[in-house]
């Protein structure tokens, strides 16, 4: 596989991951994250369902804030490692991306849904071509 294409997929993959991890937050507010069964006098069971910013309140979106701005720290850097060649920016971006494979293994349910966008930044740190530095 060429470099441009590797470039190609790491761009995708990364962009993917942000937006992944943007996701969450206004996931946070409408998607159902708890269940349950309550009984009514007259015997009949009654499912419920809600959201994890329902159940929690609104402070529940700080969970969501960190993978966000780890997902985008980590874009930025590969960006700039795979257009310019820079050595901080791939730094940047594999560090960035580590923290957010943390982030998804330690932080339990928020972790959790936010491992998917760290398995799409570790993939493309691994895949970002090294770009030829510029000469100014």
């Amino acid at each position: 596989m060429g470099s441009r294409a590797k470039g190609y997929r790491a761009f995708g993959l990364a962009t993917t991951g942000v937006l992944w991890a943007a996701a969450l937050i206004p996931g946070a507010f409408f998607f159902p994250a708890y269940s349950g069964e309550s009984s009514s006098p007259g015997g009949g069971t009654v499912h419920t369902t809600d959201t994890l910013v329902g159940v929690n309140g609104v402070w529940a979106v700080a969970l969501f804030v960190p993978p966000l701005v780890l997902a985008v720290v980590a874009w930025v850097g590969l960006h700039r490692s795979c257009a310019t060649g820079s050595r901080n920016g791939r730094l940047v971006g594999r560090v960035a991306a580590g923290l957010l494979a943390a982030f998804g293994v330690l932080a339990f349910s928020a972790g959790f849904l936010a491992l998917p966008a760290a398995v799409f930044v570790a993939v493309a740190a691994a895949l970002t071509p090294a770009g030829q530095a510029r000469e100014m």
